[in-house]
């Protein structure tokens, strides 16, 4: 009566600090939105997985997987500055079109389907 017809939430899902794993994909299955680390570009796959982290066409193949709704790609290796962000952006949409580079004081609608 006080909060009207039942309707769906939404799904927000949060990934960084850790190696590549399949299995990611399933327990973020169907996100509104997904945070994911893409420290790296594909070039330093190596170094990735040595310092247990993802490149950014890992975080996409992700996304991809999971069927997720957008990708924000966050936690970037020190190594990039702003304006050298661009190549691991290309990479992820290369896989999952929907993706943007996150940035502090960033924020996202993520409306009702009802």
């Amino acid at each position: 009566m006080v909060m009207g017809k039942e309707r769906n939430g939404r799904k927000i899902s949060y990934v960084t600090d850790t190696l590549y794993l399949d299995s990611i994909a399933k327990e973020v299955q169907g996100s509104d939105l997904l945070f994911c680390e893409g420290m790296f570009t594909r070039e330093f796959e190596d170094q990735a997985k040595e310092k247990k982290h993802m490149t950014s066409t890992q975080a996409a193949t992700i996304a991809r997987d999971a069927k997720v709704k957008k990708l924000a790609l966050i936690h970037y290796s020190p190594r990039y500055n702003d304006y050298d962000l661009k190549p691991l952006l290309d990479e992820a949409q290369k896989i999952f079109p929907d993706t943007v580079l996150s940035k502090d004081r960033m924020s996202f609608d993520i409306p009702n389907e009802d």
